[in-house]
């Protein structure tokens, strides 16, 4: 039975994660990336404009013009080479999110061993169970991003390393291509992972570097080669002028405590403990390196990122599943009835709207009933803005549409042959002729954005979907499980 359990856990785990995928449309975020990834198979690099339509968050400044061509550097593009071959066999929602779910599948099944190899087959099991049940890693899963790059790769690099540490062979070299495809997953948390792991080695193995030192340097060497040439070539310092500062850098790790401790309250709670009774404890090591990655990664983010959002910190859910299975065994071997209340404790608050009024301050929790609302999305159909404004213009009698909006361009992008009008605002930008025009088809003002002037000779639509600010994303509480039934509708303004 111990040799089936994992893979009954991993395969109601993917019932969970595949049911309904393709149901929800793509918000913003997630249609950045598909558009992005589709354009692939016209230039062979990632590029924000594909001859019709220019993808920008940032009035172009998220864009490197290297002469006729146009580079995407907001994010790392791993994840668009990831889903490029996907889209190129179907392009709907459900490819979309396709690969990113097999990646996060493959990534629960990797806290699974490496629990057992940091602690033991039986905290691996309870880490699995915890996954289970985990629907802000569910959700997070679910999403057609990087999350489940970070979330795997932030993973296998902890398990690549102890590896290392044992001298496997060719473990370095694993190690190596681990560490450069997540620094083009996520480079930020790529340098928070990689210093807590050097934390911990210099900790523990000092006295031996010798005997790793080829290693070592084959290590920095080869991952020097393979990621500095992209700020390069992307020149992605440009973009530093927007990263935090030091005054914002308390907020932002204040906020993420917030977070964590609303989705691991025990965890956190536990491990506080288990570090004033760190003498006692069987796996100091094995804590400390997890403790270290963790903390490295979150001081990383906090001071260079800008805006704070859980998932950038995604790659951390697998070391507080972890330390959550850890201790759970911990105190089970010690007293039974602590234990089973500490389980109960555990599991209760993934089906519970409690952990989140610590982050939400007891506003706007009434239909977030945890695992629950999460069982409930994956088994009701939902309706969003987006799905209601690509809907309309499909069906409109314009074959190839113009429009001009102030929000959810990429969606339109992605599922509709409509061009999207106006994207640079900065008349001195060489990327402002790609989407100037004038007298455009459609005019759809989002209410939570910038007001847009509506001129006299165009005629109001009002849609049945209500219009919510940002359709359906993942962070745990904006995310919405059922669909919205109150608030503005969508409106849709039409050239007469």
């Amino acid at each position: 039975m111990k040799k089936i359990l994992p893979f009954l856990l991993l395969a109601t785990t993917a019932f969970l994660l595949f049911k309904n995928l393709g149901n929800i449309y793509l918000w913003e975020d997630e249609a950045e990336t598909a558009v992005i990834a589709n354009n692939l198979w016209t230039t062979g690099y990632p590029t924000p404009f594909d001859g019709k339509n220019l993808v920008t968050q940032m009035n172009g400044e998220d864009i490197a013009v290297r002469g006729n061509h146009y580079l995407w550097r907001l994010h790392p593009w791993l994840q668009y080479y990831l889903l490029a071959p996907f889209l190129h066999f179907k392009k709907n929602t459900f490819f979309a999110r396709l690969p990113f779910v097999l990646l996060g599948l493959a990534a629960i099944y990797l806290i699974y061993l490496t629990a057992k190899k940091l602690f033991s087959e039986r905290i691996a099991l309870f880490a699995l169970f915890i996954s289970l049940f985990c629907w802000p890693l569910l959700v997070y899963i679910r999403q057609a991003r990087y999350y489940s790059l970070l979330l795997f790769f932030s993973i296998l690099l902890i398990y690549l390393y102890l590896h290392f540490l044992e001298k496997r062979k060719r473990a370095w070299l694993w190690f190596s291509i681990a560490a450069i495809f997540l620094f083009h997953s996520h480079f930020v948390a790529f340098f928070g992972t990689i210093t807590g792991l050097w934390i911990h080695f210099l900790l523990f193995y000092w006295r031996k570097i010798k005997e790793y030192l080829k290693e070592l340097v084959w290590i920095f060497s080869s991952i020097a080669i393979f990621t500095l040439p992209w700020f390069w070539l992307v020149a992605y310092f440009a973009l530093f002028s927007h990263s935090s500062h030091l005054s914002a850098f308390g907020d932002h790790l204040q906020f993420y405590s917030s977070v964590f401790l609303s989705i691991f309250p025990i965890c956190l709670l536990c491990l506080g403990f288990l570090l004033c009774f760190y003498n006692c404890l069987k796996y100091r090591q094995e804590i400390l390196l997890l403790v270290f990655v963790g903390l490295t990664t979150t001081l990383t983010v906090s001071f260079f990122i800008p805006v704070p959002y859980t998932r950038y910190l995604i790659g951390l859910f697998p070391i507080l599943i972890i330390l959550t299975a850890a201790f759970l065994d911990w105190i089970l071997k010690k007293n039974l009835f602590w234990g089973s209340l500490a389980l109960f404790l555990i599991f209760l608050h993934f089906f519970t709207p409690w952990p989140w009024l610590l982050e939400n301050k007891g506003k706007g929790f009434k239909n977030n009933w945890g695992f629950f609302s999460y069982l409930s999305e994956i088994t009701h159909d939902y309706d969003g803005p987006v799905e209601a404004i690509v809907n309309f213009l499909n069906q409109s009698t314009k074959k190839n549409p113009t429009v001009l909006t102030n929000y959810a361009w990429e969606p339109i992008i992605f599922y509709t042959n409509a061009k999207v009008l106006n994207r640079i605002t900065d008349p001195s930008s060489p990327l402002f002729p790609l989407t100037k025009g004038e007298n455009p088809d459609f005019i759809i003002p989002r209410h939570c954005w910038k007001p847009m002037q509506i001129p006299a000779n165009y005629r109001k639509i009002v849609l049945s979907a209500k219009d919510i600010c940002w359709e359906n994303r993942s962070e745990p509480l904006l995310h919405h499980f059922r669909t919205v039934t109150t608030g503005p509708n969508v409106v849709i303004y039409q050239r007469e």
